[in-house]
């Protein structure tokens, strides 16, 4: 367990916390840096983010469940309750009291009381095979799915995994895939949250890495306008890298020939 936590420690993209046991062992706390109200639940109520700023912080703890995968932790709670805002503005995965640890078997293999799954286990975040007793990675890749979904769309696909099994089958209808309920979304997205809300785990992602090339792959040039080129000519980026058109600035072609253009 030491391991573990060393390693999630050296990522910006963590914040990690200590568990300690009180003094008859009945119960534990937790011990980490203060984090105010700064929680993306907490931010998603006081604040409006642009799309592209929604799709940065789904990169942002994808890259988190990269080094906590890579050590062999499975967060199996991850949600906008602990996803935080650390100072320098970039969103960080916090509290892995429910974290398994692939390492070990058995009961040993929770790094809390096992007993806390019931408080999250009628949570829409959670993944199915995490509520009948199973953690893999692809159970993370699910949960952040989901919270994707929320923050695009706008509300949450289904509201627990029992609902998305028998309403849905396990799988998202087309009518339900974000570019349907939201019209300014690409189809990438689509493909994103296919990919990661979806019973069967064999068609998720085959790792959070991924899950993060495909973000970036697809982010990557809608990061052009912000710059010109050194000619002062304006950048041209395909509608299909646009996450939103609400997310162009002045100067950005919307098409071959038509520049945007703000006095």
């Amino acid at each position: 367990i030491e391991k573990a936590q060393d390693e999630l420690a050296l990522s910006q993209y963590i914040i990690t916390a200590g568990c300690y046991p009180n003094e008859d062992g009945t119960a534990f706390y937790t011990k980490s840096a203060y984090m105010d109200e700064c929680s993306l639940r907490s931010s998603m109520m006081r604040r409006t983010f642009t799309q592209a700023e929604k799709m940065k912080v789904v990169a942002d703890v994808a890259h988190a469940l990269v080094v906590a995968h890579s050590a062999g932790v499975f967060h199996r709670a991850v949600s906008p309750d602990n996803i935080f805002f650390v100072p320098d503005g970039h969103a960080a995965l916090a509290n892995f009291y429910l974290a398994y640890l692939d390492a070990h078997s058995g009961k040993e293999s929770y790094t809390v009381n096992s007993l806390l799954m019931k408080e999250f286990g009628s949570s829409p975040y959670m993944a199915p095979e995490v509520a009948d007793g199973d953690s893999i990675a692809a159970s993370d890749i699910y949960s952040l799915g989901v919270v994707a979904y929320e923050m695009l769309v706008g509300k949450l696909p289904f509201d627990s995994p029992f609902v998305f099994h028998t309403r849905y089958g396990g799988d998202l209808p087309a009518s339900q895939l974000p570019s349907a309920v939201v019209p300014d979304l690409p189809e990438w997205v689509d493909t994103l949250i296919s990919r990661s809300v979806v019973e069967d785990v064999d068609k998720r992602w085959a790792s959070a890495q991924d899950m993060l090339d495909f973000i970036e792959d697809n982010m990557r040039p809608a990061r052009a306008p912000a710059e010109r080129v050194a000619d002062q000519r304006s950048v041209y980026v395909p509608a299909s890298h646009v996450i939103s058109l609400k997310d162009l600035k002045p100067g950005d072609l919307v098409t071959n020939d038509l520049c945007l253009y703000e006095e």
